[in-house]
């Protein structure tokens, strides 16, 4: 199956991603269609693509969860640990010591649920 032919398998249904070979999991395009249908599908993208910020941006949006799979600077960003808490306040868990102790992100995650004190740094 050539590229173009992916993007539109991927694009009808993201779970061919993970089951596609390594250079469609490479492919931006590719992967931002599967991540934007399910944001955990970023564990399936290539590591260059979860280090990328647009990427685990799209991925968080869709799942905060996803914010585990993310690699790099693109998992300390804190406009993508902002949104991923936004999405789902669980990814808390994820967040790096310092982000754990950050009072905005904190309260992001008790406007959802009080469960997210949890997650907080001491």
């Amino acid at each position: 199956m050539d590229l173009q032919a992916w993007r539109a398998s991927i694009h009808g249904d993201w779970r061919r991603f993970q089951f596609a070979p390594a250079d469609v999991r490479g492919d931006r395009r590719c992967a931002i269609s599967a991540v934007r249908q399910e944001g955990e599908a970023l564990e399936h993208a290539s590591d260059a693509l979860r280090a990328e910020r647009s990427v685990v941006l799209a991925a968080v949006r869709s799942s905060g969860a996803a914010l585990r799979f993310a690699l790099g600077a693109a998992r300390e960003d804190r406009d993508v640990v902002s949104e991923a808490v936004k999405q789902d306040w669980r990814a808390l868990e994820f967040v790096d010591a310092e982000g754990s102790s950050d009072p905005t992100l904190l309260r992001l995650g008790l406007t959802q649920s009080g469960e997210a004190m949890r997650f907080a740094s001491h």
